[in-house]
């Protein structure tokens, strides 16, 4: 199910309701159900792939508790039965592909799988509770229902963020209430959530689609023009789904792990990395970047770390070699960056000079997220061939349609204004302006949505491919 589709907007009230009539200790069956239903609603077999990577890890957890000498065993069976089907899922293709190209003479049919929503995500939450237990940093759930939510709560479910045990567990098993101020920041989270998604990402991404359909056919200022729209649209898109997921939680009684922080904000990469997808950067330092050694062996070692993280990190992102190039890209500017860091740290410290680092940051993580969005290295040598080559032919600038841009500058201003919003209810009784706005910027984000449709436009979510 999507946050976006009509279906969503009636499945959320219902599990509301029969969530909080629930006696506390009996709120995860209803709960559980609705996230059961939630990720198999279009594919029921995908239920099947989320239960077994469940029961799996729910077992080898245990197994790990109860068996000390055999924790190495139940470590390895759960990254084996979790990354194999993630690997058959996503990467088998793409693997038996590279041996084609390599010159071996096997017998390649792509098998062509659909990529199971959200596996990535679930597969990454699950492996960091299994390894929290292995180290002792985290005890074994030995309610398979609750552990089941944990898995597969429906808020962040198929884009995150990749929560810990730690945080979402005993939140599960709590005796939770929800007041009015829980309220508000809920509604907050979500129509922030829809503002960024429908009104901005949405609507840009009309154009953005529209020039890399066939990239040969524009300009280099055209496709300049798209890629930094891009890098707005996939932090709408991502950020508005995860304030949605936050949203969603927060009205259940749950608090989600914040995974942005402003992060074109930043004045360096190391910063806008940890300002964006927290949680996935959490994952990768704590079970594979320290685990490598982290930066306790030495500088050359370092830079080796991390150019294996972010190779895998562009390979999470998809089976393919321009992601593998994204990831090395972030990867061997950050390292550039690293052996800098102590004079670009001394022309930080001087008036307006952050500004600038702010503006090359962006110009970085923008420019890089051309290799994200292409579909095939080919399109890459196009894309350079017509910047350097085709720059200044300009003829699709009138695709934007001023309304539009009316109301995605509203948007932004309404985002700008969100976190100074007063509470709906206060002391004094009801706030009837901030129960006004919240009125407006939904009946904005209601036009925007069919408006969108209307002329072609698409609302599912970026990282539901990954």
């Amino acid at each position: 199910m999507n946050f976006t589709s009509l279906v969503f907007f009636f499945f959320l009230p219902i599990t509301l309701f029969l969530h909080w009539i629930t006696p506390s200790r009996f709120r995860w069956i209803p709960l559980l159900a609705a996230s059961y239903f939630f990720y198999g609603f279009l594919n029921p077999w995908l239920l099947f792939l989320i239960t077994s990577t469940t029961l799996v890890s729910y077992l080898c957890a245990i197994g790990i508790e109860k068996h000390p000498a055999l924790k190495k065993f139940f470590l390895i069976l759960t990254l084996v039965a979790t990354l194999g089907l993630l690997f058959v899922f996503k990467y088998l293709d793409f693997a038996l592909s590279l041996f084609v190209h390599a010159g071996l003479s096997i017998s390649f049919y792509p098998l062509n799988l659909v990529l199971p929503v959200g596996i990535s995500f679930y597969t990454f939450q699950t492996i960091a509770y299994v390894v929290d237990v292995y180290r002792g940093n985290a005890k074994a759930e030995k309610h398979i229902g609750y552990f089941a939510l944990f898995i597969s709560f429906f808020p962040q479910l198929v884009a995150g963020p990749i929560e810990k045990s730690g945080n979402l567990l005993p939140q599960l098993r709590a005796n939770r209430f929800i007041d009015m101020d829980d309220f508000g920041e809920g509604l907050k989270y979500f129509v922030s959530g829809f503002l960024k998604k429908i009104v901005l990402a949405d609507f840009l991404a009309i154009y953005v689609n529209s020039v890399y359909r066939d990239l040969a056919m524009f300009s280099g200022f055209e496709i300049l023009l798209a890629t930094f729209l891009f890098g707005l649209v996939i932090y709408g898109d991502f950020s508005g789904y995860c304030d949605i997921a936050f949203g969603c939680a927060k009205w259940l009684g749950v608090n989600l792990s914040k995974n942005f922080d402003r992060p074109y904000l930043s004045s360096s990469l190391k910063e806008f990395w940890n300002r964006w997808h927290i949680t996935l950067n959490e994952f990768f330092t704590d079970y594979i970047y320290i685990p490598l050694g982290g930066n306790r062996k030495g500088r050359v070692r370092k830079y080796i770390n991390i150019a294996i993280v972010f190779f895998i990190s562009g390979l999470w992102h998809g089976a393919s070699i321009h992601f593998v190039l994204w990831g090395l890209i972030h990867g061997a500017l950050l390292i550039i960056e690293d052996l800098l860091s102590p004079l670009l740290e001394k022309w930080k410290q001087r008036r307006g000079v952050k500004i600038l680092f702010m503006v090359l940051t962006y110009l970085c993580v923008n420019i890089a997220w051309l290799f994200f969005r292409v579909q095939s290295v080919t399109e890459i040598g196009i894309a350079f061939n017509r910047i350097f080559t085709g720059f200044a032919s300009i003829h699709s600038l009138s695709f934007f349609d001023p309304l539009h841009i009316l109301w995605a500058i509203l948007a932004v201003g309404l985002l700008a204004y969100l976190p100074y919003m007063p509470q709906i209810k206060s002391e004094s009784g009801h706030n009837y302006s901030a129960i006004s706005m919240y009125a407006l910027m939904i009946l904005i984000i209601g036009f925007c949505y069919f408006s969108n449709y209307s002329t072609g436009g698409e609302s599912s979510f970026i990282y539901f491919s990954f």
